[in-house]
């Protein structure tokens, strides 16, 4: 079902399993993007909450129809963040890089790897976690946006409150940033 009729479900029947369905979709997204920013578990479920509360209390109330659902919850999510940060003491320790895990696209059970590869494949996530987050806060905020919150650019700079362009150029500056890393690593 596309979003609209989920969303229509749940706001005029009350049709949980609506709801249920779009949390679904759109959870795990919102989840990495919160557990990228957060750093722990247990604050990234924290927000993970906080923004899905929100969501089920500005839905009936802001919910433009024509705008993407996954766009309108991220904004909420990022505004749940940046209210955290407000409400939070900057004394608190950065996270740990062993700490930052990225939520499963889907939940559906697949066939134990190889544990060569699966040894290989987190130590690549593990480099490509530390050089995310090496990068300058604004470029990080695009990158993570992109990659893990799935917004397209236009909907970055809404966010952001910032041109388009300038999204666009952070995240060629981030790419560029990347990409030399990944040549030093591998030279």
């Amino acid at each position: 079902m596309r979003d609209a009729v989920l969303i229509r479900a749940y706001l005029e029947r009350g049709d949980e399993r609506a709801f249920a369905e779009l949390l679904e979709r759109y959870g795990a997204r919102v989840y990495s993007f919160l557990r990228w920013r957060a750093g722990t578990e247990e604050l990234a479920r924290d927000l993970f909450q906080e923004t899905f509360l929100r969501v089920l209390e500005a839905l009936p109330r802001t919910y433009r129809h024509e705008e993407r659902f996954l766009a309108w919850v991220m904004r909420i999510a990022y505004r749940v963040w940046l209210d955290h940060l407000r409400r939070t003491p900057p004394t608190e320790p950065l996270p740990e890089e062993e700490d930052l895990e990225v939520a499963p696209e889907n939940d559906l059970a697949s066939e134990e790897p190889d544990p060569l590869e699966a040894l290989e494949a987190r130590e690549q996530e593990a480099l490509l976690r530390g050089w995310i987050a090496s990068l300058p806060e604004p470029q990080k905020e695009v990158v993570l946006l992109r990659l893990y919150g799935g917004l397209s650019f236009r909907q970055i700079a809404e966010l952001l409150q910032i041109p388009l362009n300038t999204a666009l150029g952070r995240m060629h500056y981030a790419i560029n940033k990347l990409r030399k890393q990944v040549q030093h690593y591998v030279s």
